[in-house]
């Protein structure tokens, strides 16, 4: 398990802004509500809705791609970051939320 947290230092995916965030809100789950209530939570489409918000909003603001022409911004990559952000983000405070509600039990 040690050797699982350093390679996610070292890889650097968890000082990723979305996946903090999705670790915040997983760990703000796990000490708010009981295992039944976080399954419900994370099978809600407004809890997808969430992570499909805050990845857009960091896509298009911190993490904007340009076009080869650096004015035009690139929407297909914007999608395929978003995409990929939403991902992250509900997976990354899917597992915050059960690791610190198994620690607690």
């Amino acid at each position: 398990m040690i050797k699982g947290l350093i390679a996610l230092f070292v890889s650097g995916i968890i000082f990723n802004p979305v996946v903090l965030l999705g670790i915040i809100i997983g760990a703000f789950c796990a000490v708010r509500f009981d295992l039944e209530q976080i399954f419900a939570i994370f099978r809600s489409f407004s809890f997808l809705g969430l992570a499909i918000l805050v990845s857009l909003i960091y896509n298009f603001t911190l993490n904007k791609r340009f076009q080869d022409d650096e004015i035009t911004p690139d929407y297909k990559e914007i999608l395929k970051n978003t995409l990929k952000s939403a991902a992250l983000f509900y997976i990354a405070s899917a597992c915050g939320a059960l690791l610190i509600n198994f620690i607690v039990i």
